[in-house]
């Protein structure tokens, strides 16, 4: 993507599944206000159903000149996991909200099984620059779940389309950390990519 031309985001987060009935991430994307969307620049949020065919039906019909960001939660997580990479597996303990449950099968037919594939951003510099606000850590664990699902599908795509690239955020409950905090900590993730993108610093 250009670091020229401003950037373009899209945003994802997820509804209810298995014990978790609120999902943090779906209660502040549903929030978001279209005065907060233009000063972002967020093109399309979304809250997804947690299954595979709903997430490749949102992953399909994403632009291909887009950072593309993707929200989920980790329920029992004490910080905000900034995930490096995605991998060709899914391997479900539970079963999605469409009753799939999948073990031990590849995401992408034609590569290595629980093959990695990294973002194009520099996560490093992002959670080195969050991590000054707040609870933030880079992983490169996303699980074998729904939310690794997602994130592989859409590497992939980015990885065929080089003016898109993508991310993963890990929330955890509010329990956790409160509600306020985690919106705070959006409008900051936000706020630091567009800062990033500008000043050349975005990519790897």
């Amino acid at each position: 993507m250009d670091n020229n031309n401003k950037l373009q985001i899209t945003i994802s987060a997820f509804g209810k599944f298995g014990n978790v009935v609120t999902n943090p991430t779906s209660v502040i994307v549903s929030e978001f206000t279209e005065e907060f969307k233009t000063k972002y620049n967020i093109i399309r949020s979304e809250v997804l159903e947690v299954s595979t065919v709903a997430c490749e039906q949102y992953v399909n019909n994403l632009p291909d000149h887009t950072l593309n960001i993707h929200f989920g939660v980790y329920d029992g997580s004490q910080v905000f996991n900034i995930e490096q990479c995605g991998y060709n597996l899914k391997d479900f303990g539970i079963p999605d909200m469409k009753g799939y449950l999948a073990h031990n099968e590849c995401i992408e037919k034609d590569c290595e099984k629980d093959h990695c594939r990294q973002t194009k951003l520099n996560t490093e510099l992002l959670a080195e620059k969050l991590g000054n606000k707040f609870p933030v850590e880079e992983s490169t664990d996303p699980g074998r779940y729904i939310c690794n699902f997602i994130y592989y599908c859409s590497l992939l795509k980015s990885h065929g389309c080089p003016k898109s690239a993508c991310l993963f955020v890990h929330f955890p409950a509010f329990r956790t950390i409160p509600k306020e905090i985690q919106v705070n900590f959006v409008e900051n993730l936000l706020k630091t990519l567009h800062e990033l993108h500008q000043s050349g610093h975005l990519y790897k």
